[in-house]
Formats: C-alpha cells, sequence, structure tokens
C-alpha cells in the first residue's frame, strides 16, 4: 500500500523520508496528516515503521 523512500541525508542532518503509495506518487504532508487520523491501516504502517527505526523513543 504504502513504502517509505529515504531521500539522500546531508552529513548533521536529520534522516529524511518520503511516504509513497502503490502508484509511486509522494504522499503530502497534508495528506499524511489526514490518513493519520483517518486510515487505520495508514496508521499502523506508519507506527511499524517508527518502531522499526533505530530511535528507542519510537520502540
Amino acid at each position: 500500500m504504502w513504502r517509505m523512500i529515504q531521500a539522500q541525508r546531508q552529513p548533521g542532518s536529520t534522516d529524511p523520508y518520503r511516504i509513497a503509495a502503490d502508484d509511486g506518487s509522494v504522499l503530502s504532508y497534508a495528506q499524511v496528516i489526514e490518513h493519520w487520523g483517518n486510515n487505520t491501516g495508514f496508521a499502523l504502517f506508519f507506527s511499524e515503521q517508527l518502531a522499526a527505526s533505530a530511535f528507542e523513543a519510537f520502540l
């Protein structure tokens, strides 16, 4: 349904990611916020991505 795309990282910056739909279109910030509140499957996908990150705070 969705996939995370890691953008090229600049030294000393955060890890930038984009979320793409099956058709390859990248979701806008507004679409991500909308999906958080209205799409349980997307919210679960996003939560799983955070839990899989290297940061303990998301476990």
